[in-house]
C-alpha cells in the first residue's frame, strides 16, 4: 500500500526529528546568557517515541475497523495500519 512505502522512506527523518534535544547551560537557577543553546540527538527517545506513536496509530485502526462507518473508514484504516506497520518495521533498524 501507498502509505507503507512513505513510512519507510519517511522513518529516518521521522527518527531524526524525534530524537533533537536542546541543552541548556543553566548557572545559580538562572540561563547563562552567553551561552547558546547546544543541539544533540537521543537515538533512544526517537525509538521510544516512534513506537508510542506507531502504537497508538495502529491501535486507531482496531477502533476504525470496529466501526460500521462504511468503505471510506475501512481503507482509511488500512492505510494508517499500514504506516504504523512500516514505522515499527523500521524502528528495528538502526538509524545512526
Amino acid at each position: 500500500m501507498f502509505s507503507f512505502f512513505i513510512g519507510t522512506f519517511c522513518v529516518e527523518w521521522i527518527i531524526s526529528v524525534l530524537g533533537r534535544s536542546r541543552a541548556r547551560d543553566i548557572q545559580g537557577g538562572r540561563r547563562n546568557q552567553d551561552s547558546s543553546d547546544a543541539t544533540f540527538h537521543s537515538a533512544s527517545k526517537a525509538r521510544h517515541l516512534l513506537l508510542l506513536i506507531a502504537s497508538v496509530v495502529h491501535a486507531l485502526y482496531f477502533v476504525l475497523m470496529g466501526s460500521r462507518t462504511g468503505f471510506p473508514v475501512m481503507f482509511a484504516a488500512y492505510a494508517m495500519s499500514a504506516l504504523a506497520r512500516s514505522l515499527l518495521s523500521g524502528k528495528s533498524v538502526s538509524y545512526h
